[in-house]
Formats: C-alpha cells, structure tokens, sequence
C-alpha cells in the first residue's frame, strides 16, 4: 500500500522567465492548471521586459497599413489573469 503525502499547506512557485512566446504560452497552460486544482495550488509568477505581448506574424500587416499596432498587441496583464506578471530590471 502507498501512503499518500498530505496537501501541501504551501503553494509551489512558479518562475517564468520571459514574455514571448514560451513564456505567455507557458502562463497560459499553467493557469488552466490553477483552474481545475484551485488557486492555492501554484503561485506563478511571469517575469517579462516588455508590460506587452507583441505578436510578431502580423508586423506586416502592420507595416501595410491594414491593421493598428494595436491589433497585434496586448497588454502581458491581459493575457494571464492568475498569474502575477513583474518587469525585468
């Protein structure tokens, strides 16, 4: 028979370095995780230069005039709601 370890009292803590790609996505999986678990469960922390995820593929469209900066950027707060986001110094 296998014993079981209680709960952790805890949060594990989760350090991501970098807001491209990896980073955001990895944020993302990880508070889809905090939602089946429960927020006590990890304590993620995303650490970024930029406050902004600038989604590279559509610059050109950008750069033509069809879309707004805007459109291809978001605010590093908006695209994870669980996990805190800090600036790099």
């Amino acid at each position: 028979m296998r014993a079981f370890a209680p709960a952790p009292t805890e949060p594990h803590r989760v350090l991501i370095l970098g807001g491209g790609f990896g980073g955001i996505y990895a944020a993302l999986e990880l508070e889809k995780v905090i939602a089946r678990h429960g927020n006590g469960t990890l304590d993620v922390t995303l650490v970024t230069r930029d406050n902004f995820f600038l989604f590279t593929p559509m610059l050109h469209e950008v750069a033509a005039s069809d879309l707004e900066l805007s459109g291809a950027s978001a605010p590093s707060s908006a695209t994870s709601r669980r996990s805190t986001s800090r600036p790099a110094a």
